[in-house]
């Protein structure tokens, strides 16, 4: 079994039974520029194996290409949106 992302299962150790589940894992993200704003947009495979994208919107401070978030950041995806910014050339400001 895949420790990173184990199946759906259960085994009996004595008493006690134990559900794995699948992780939810990003796929894809997507940085966009529009004017003074950055979109990020992750696409993800959910546990139970349907597709969603989230989108995150920021500001960008542009003497200081730090992407500011205009409303909290799901702690699943912060590394993912941060590595994406990062590649577009900003720093996500600390929340």
């Amino acid at each position: 079994m895949n420790e990173d992302h184990p199946t759906h299962s259960a085994r009996r150790d004595g008493e006690l039974t134990v559900e794995m589940r699948r992780r939810d894992r990003p796929l894809n993200t997507e940085v966009y520029a529009v004017e003074d704003e950055l979109r990020v947009e992750v696409a993800t495979e959910m546990d139970d194996g349907t597709l969603d994208v989230t989108t995150y919107q920021f500001y960008k401070v542009r003497t200081e290409q730090t992407a500011i978030p205009k409303y909290e950041i799901d702690p699943k995806f912060r590394l993912v949106v941060a590595a994406a910014l990062r590649e577009y050339g900003y720093e996500l400001a600390c929340q």
